[in-house]
């Protein structure tokens, strides 16, 4: 069985499961579950990333799936974000670019001063576009969801750069801690539109995590 399964067969599964009480949905994780012998949590699937939260998994079965989505993908000195629907139909879409790599050393100017402190005026200037580069994103995404009302957001961005990015002047149009936000699993090469276009595509596929029994069969990633 393959490890990644797309939205049709993700659905066509879960019509196989429907009758079984035994199976969760943890809507933090987007992911179903049962309890194994030890009584401890044991992940079964995870949904396709893109799909919005719901109540009961089981009505995505004869769901009208139609949606939105937001990706976010933040690296030092670039950032890619777009809008799509469940088609993969690009909405909206920008690059940004700022200058906050020290050069030759490649280390963003943040990293620099946790070893360094501050210094001379090009850190200054990297200091400075840095907190620009944040708020450019933000405004970009403020006046996304006005003009689209957004089921899911997918985002990528390294751990020492999330807390700049929450505390910018200009506010993150959503909360990074609530259920619609998910962190993407996915390896990111680099924050390009083409980057950005396979994560959405990837978005849409599901992830057998463990085991799945359907009557005397038994699906699982080998």
């Amino acid at each position: 069985m393959r490890k990644f399964l797309k939205s049709n067969e993700i659905i066509e599964l879960l019509k196989d499961i429907k009758e079984r009480e035994d199976i969760f949905y943890d809507r933090k994780n987007h992911t179903l579950y049962n309890y194994n012998l030890e009584n401890k949590q044991n992940n079964l699937l995870r949904l396709p990333l893109a799909w919005p939260v719901i109540d009961d998994w089981k009505n995505y079965i004869d769901l009208d799936r139609k949606f939105i989505f937001v990706i976010v993908i933040i690296q030092a000195g670039q950032a890619t974000i777009g809008v799509f629907n469940q088609n993969l139909d690009v909405f909206e879409h920008k690059v940004l670019r700022t200058y906050m790599v020290r050069k030759k050393q490649g280390k963003s100017q943040l990293k620099y001063l946790k070893t360094k402190g501050k210094s001379r005026a090009g850190s200054r200037i990297r200091l400075k576009n840095t907190y620009l580069f944040f708020e450019d994103i933000n405004i970009y995404l403020q006046r996304w969801f006005k003009e689209y009302s957004v089921d899911r957001i997918i985002y990528h961005i390294p751990t020492m750069m999330k807390n700049l990015w929450k505390s910018s002047k200009v506010d993150i149009p959503f909360d990074l801690d609530s259920e619609k936000c998910l962190k993407s699993p996915f390896n990111i090469k680099s924050p390009t539109f083409e980057e950005m276009k396979k994560i959405a595509k990837f978005s849409l596929d599901g992830e057998i995590k463990n085991e799945i029994v359907i009557g005397e069969k038994c699906l699982k990633y080998c």
